[in-house]
């Protein structure tokens, strides 16, 4: 029903709200990957995270130390999301994949942060269905284990 008014009242709320469906389960999305979802900076960025909490859509959490704030959903929310949103789920992992892999340096992907945690990188993989590796890759590093140039072709294909 919340998402549902949010439909009729600001679209780009309700179009960030149903991309956060890629989310995997019980994870922390920090608001700079959220950025990188939505396709905005991270004041905007900073800017829907308070209205979907505003909305209790989405559980906001401050940056505090060495971590960055940071946004999750509840299962039931997340759930009914990616039901939402199953005809679009791949292309927005695609999405998100494609602008962490705008980072990379000379051809090597490291995960680091929010990329760096258990099942992150392999759940956005696994949801594009396939997504196609830059040309430009010549080694994946997960988690210390080395994917060398060949094993990069096997990924993109």
């Amino acid at each position: 029903v919340q998402l549902l008014r949010l439909e009729v009242n600001d679209a780009q709320i309700e179009r960030c709200c149903c991309r956060l469906a890629v989310l995997p389960e019980d994870t922390e999305m920090p608001l700079s990957v959220a950025a990188m979802l939505w396709g905005v900076d991270d004041v905007d960025a900073a800017k829907i995270a308070r209205k979907l909490e505003g909305q209790n859509l989405a559980k906001r959490t401050e940056a505090g130390g060495r971590t960055e704030a940071s946004l999750s959903l509840l299962d039931l929310h997340l759930q009914y999301l990616r039901h939402r949103g199953r005809n679009a789920i791949a292309v927005w992992h695609a999405a998100l994949l494609r602008g962490w892999m705008e980072g990379c340096v000379g051809g090597v992907l490291k995960p680091v942060g929010y990329w760096r945690r258990a099942g992150v990188l392999k759940h956005h993989l696994g949801g594009t269905g396939s997504v196609l590796l830059p040309e430009s890759l010549t080694e994946l590093n997960i988690s210390g284990s080395s994917v060398g140039k060949e094993g990069a072709k096997a990924l993109a294909s």
